[in-house]
């Protein structure tokens, strides 16, 4: 029982850490989905080349950059639109993302012109060196405002997970019973009977009654 149970706990946080990966992941391609593409396509080459003639690939090495630099000029002209279209955005942040679409669009020049006009390869080499020093800067901006971002963010949901699982003082809730009031203890004083007819009150009115009825009877119990 006690296996199966660190089974599942393992499994589960194999589970937790997958998500977070894939979740950082996505975010990482959302912040900026110019170097994930590049990642991707840097990634996905050697199996796509895989099995292909040398006259293939000397024609893909040729291609393969000016393709991408469109990629990346078609991504981050998306991504600037969204910065624009935010009402959050800084103009700091929408400098930088035009800046961005303006270097790229260097590159993507160059890269045509070193396909298609032999004769501007140096120009076009150039234009793509630029916009490649642009790019190392501009993925790494990206990059450490991303991790700046992402340290906030988890920073946030540690703080709201700690006050979920901290105890909650409510206070002595166990309801007071009040004291059943005990109703104060009535004497009765019975009043003594007198040997005579009348009964003896406690006023002074029937107490002379009383004596005058004893007067008159004993005379006439003597006589009994």
């Amino acid at each position: 029982m006690k296996i199966t149970s660190s089974a599942n706990t393992f499994a589960d946080r194999a589970v937790s850490a997958s998500f977070f990966v894939l979740n950082e992941a996505k975010e990482a391609g959302k912040n900026d989905p110019a170097l994930a593409m590049r990642l991707a396509a840097t990634a996905m080459s050697p199996q796509v080349l895989s099995g292909v003639g040398m006259p293939i690939k000397d024609s893909y090495e040729k291609s393969i950059v000016p393709i991408v630099r469109g990629g990346l000029l078609a991504l981050n002209i998306f991504r600037a639109t969204e910065t624009f279209k935010d009402p959050r955005s800084s103009k700091i942040e929408k400098g930088l993302d035009g800046l961005r679409v303006a270097t790229d669009l260097v590159g993507f020049v160059g890269g045509v012109l070193t396909l298609v006009t032999p004769q501007f390869a140096a120009t076009g080499n150039s234009m793509m060196g630029f916009a490649y020093a642009a790019d190392v800067v501009s993925h790494a901006f990206r990059g450490l405002e991303h991790g700046a971002n992402r340290v906030t963010v988890w920073e946030d949901i540690r703080r709201k997970k700690s006050r979920a699982e901290a105890p909650i003082d409510n206070g002595d809730r166990t309801p007071t019973v009040p004291p059943i009031a005990t109703p104060p203890k009535t004497t009765v004083v019975s009043a003594p009977v007198s040997s005579g007819l009348f009964v003896a009150p406690t006023s002074t009115a029937q107490q002379y009654l009383n004596n005058m009825n004893s007067t008159l009877t004993a005379p006439l119990t003597a006589g009994v």
